[in-house]
């Protein structure tokens, strides 16, 4: 991964956690839950929040943008192919066992298709695996860097399970938001998004966890299932005529 610079005080990494973690929920919970935005605006409000993180923490940290994206890509590339098919396989295998119910919807073709995957495959992909699986695990993997606790082995090993539990939290926060993962549903978002924080530090490129995201978005949306937040249609029943009522 990219080095920190020496003036990066661990304090305001610890901030930027904080700031990264506390708007994945708020872009969720106020956005799809209070204000009932539908999908397509929310993707193009989380891209904006995304990359307003992203530029914001690169250019404190003074960490080189260009140098952070093909960082390793040929092994993240590698990796991001290796998560899409384990996941390809999990969505598979839990739906056989019927342990996985998000709903289905119809599947989209010609010029629909095309703008589905852009915006839903490409953008929203990117947008969450760069949140939930790399600017958790960068912040937290620098601060430890700058504290020096990545001199030895023991310390990278530490080092880097704060920084995957960093990036458990963000997934945990960001998730519970969404009204449809408040309950046993949680563990969904943990079982598809883990294998990209695992791959992005593995091999330090963040296209591991953004192209990986992608590709299990098109995955889900090929089988049939409607990714967060669902737009889910409920008939309204009319009311019971008068004489009903007072019986």
């Amino acid at each position: 991964m990219p080095t920190s610079v020496s003036s990066m005080a661990w304090g305001g990494s610890l901030a930027w956690f904080g700031a990264i973690a506390l708007c994945s929920f708020l872009i969720t919970w106020v956005v799809t839950d209070l204000l009932k935005v539908r999908r397509t605006a929310y993707v193009g409000l989380l891209a904006l929040l995304t990359g307003g993180l992203t530029y914001g923490y690169l250019a404190w940290s003074q960490t080189d943008a260009v140098g952070f994206l093909r960082y390793h890509w040929a092994w993240g590339l590698l990796a991001a192919a290796l998560t899409i098919g384990l996941n390809l396989e999990l969505i598979r295998l839990l739906v056989r066992r019927g342990r996985l119910h998000a709903p289905p919807r119809r599947r989209l073709h010609g010029r629909s298709r095309e703008v589905q995957v852009l915006w839903e495959d490409v953008i929203y992909g990117a947008s969450e695996g760069m949140l939930l699986s790399v600017l958790p695990v960068l912040v937290l993997w620098q601060m430890s860097e700058r504290l020096g606790w990545t001199a030895g082995w023991d310390g990278k090993l530490a080092a880097g399970a704060l920084a995957f539990g960093g990036s458990l939290v963000v997934i945990g926060t960001h998730h519970l938001g969404y009204r449809e993962f408040r309950s046993k549903r949680m563990v969904e978002p943990y079982i598809g998004c883990v294998w990209f924080t695992l791959a992005y530090m593995l091999t330090g490129s963040p296209l591991a966890a953004m192209v990986g995201h992608m590709g299990t978005h098109d995955a889900m949306l090929t089988h049939g299932f409607e990714l967060p937040p669902h737009q889910e249609t409920r008939a309204v029943t009319p009311p019971a005529p008068v004489h009903q009522r007072a019986a």
